[in-house]
């Protein structure tokens, strides 16, 4: 099973694109790190599984559940 999942992921603040058509997988006990320069999108991709950036619907999934239709308590 995966955590997370993330579909054609796209992020922007305002009109400039942050994050385009991002697919990322997690699954299930393995260990997962971000790293690269400044600017790419590191910190939005992950706010975004945290609900923390507004994000279109089926673009983000835990535990196979869309964070976007899904209470907390049922994820």
């Amino acid at each position: 099973m995966n955590i997370i999942e993330t579909n054609s992921l796209m992020y922007a603040f305002g009109n400039k694109p942050v994050l385009k058509g991002a697919d990322l997988t997690v699954q299930t006990g393995s260990i997962f790190g971000f790293f690269g320069p400044n600017g790419p999108g590191k910190t939005t991709a992950i706010r975004a599984p945290l609900g923390l950036a507004h994000v279109p619907e089926r673009s983000v999934m835990l535990f196979g559940k869309d964070i976007r239709t899904q209470t907390r308590r049922e994820v």
